[in-house]
């Protein structure tokens, strides 16, 4: 087998929409906790896909870290703004 068929991945390894779009769903409508649940979730399906699927893994691990910095920066930006108005 060629290097270049090696690389790709199989069609079960490709990460399903539901379930990035749930983790970035509940990362920004889920105030405060939401994030960190999103942390755990994708923990969890990082260590339970890393040996059955590693790119399905890494790419829910990777949107699972950019939601929680994402909605951190928010959350941050958010509440200086509101102090700033009180």
């Amino acid at each position: 087998m060629s290097d270049e068929f090696q690389n790709k991945p199989v069609p079960s390894d490709t990460t399903p929409m539901g379930w990035i779009l749930f983790l970035w769903i509940c990362g920004f409508c889920v105030p405060c906790i939401g994030m960190w649940i999103v942390i755990l979730v994708s923990s969890l399906l990082y260590y339970a896909w890393k040996d059955v699927a590693p790119h399905r893994a890494k790419s829910i691990n990777t949107n699972g870290w950019m939601i929680f910095l994402i909605a951190f920066l928010l959350q941050l930006i958010f509440g200086a703004v509101y102090w700033i108005m009180l």
